[in-house]
């Protein structure tokens, strides 16, 4: 699926979860307070693999950097039908890679790694998620409400041992899952 722009309002039938989440990412990569533009990778741990193998691959995408990366990990379900400006209810976990080197120790990854990639790119991530408007939120506390979410840094993440990660590649990464996000119904992208 390619890039989207909608300038009307669009059906239910017009859009998909891929669309909202490439269109959330698009918003990331416009910001200019990332150090790196980030990447989009949508579907399942042989799709991210694949996807990556490729882009390796490929003399055009050698010179763009694979990482950091957004990957929205496909395997939820889609709860429908419950309110009618709500397209779907979702519980998706969202994964932010960056790559690392496999010398860093832990203090080296937190300082050059997280707080310089990881973190300035999730913290964009979930004011976007907050202020898109693609999403169903309470705004009766707060002008821009938290979006409810557990986060968990993923250090010294590798292709081998306990932290194994399934991108076969040396990376360090923050998890995000978010247990309830609901999806509006007729949106609108630009």
């Amino acid at each position: 699926m390619g890039n989207m722009s909608y300038d009307a309002i669009q059906s239910e039938e017009d859009y998909t979860i891929y669309d909202v989440f490439k269109n959330l990412v698009d918003l990331v990569k416009a910001d200019t307070d990332l150090p790196k533009i980030t990447q989009f990778i949508y579907g399942y741990w042989f799709n991210a693999t694949n996807e990556l193998v490729s882009s390796g691959r490929s003399s055009k995408l050698k010179e763009i950097s694979k990482y950091p990366l957004i990957f929205v990990h496909a395997d939820f379900k889609e709860k429908r039908g419950e309110s009618l400006d709500v397209l779907a209810e979702i519980n998706p976990k969202i994964y932010i890679f960056a790559e690392t080197d496999a010398n860093y120790e832990m203090s080296d990854r937190l300082s050059e790694i997280f707080s310089k990639i990881l973190y300035p790119t999730y913290n964009i991530l979930i004011e976007k998620m907050q202020t898109c408007n693609y999403f169903k939120l309470d705004y009766s506390k707060n002008k821009y409400p938290d979006i409810q979410h557990e986060k968990k840094d993923l250090y010294y993440i590798s292709s081998e041992g306990d932290n194994q990660n399934q991108l076969n590649e040396c990376v360090d990464a923050i998890e995000l899952y978010f247990p309830k996000l609901f999806i509006k119904n007729n949106l609108k992208f630009n």
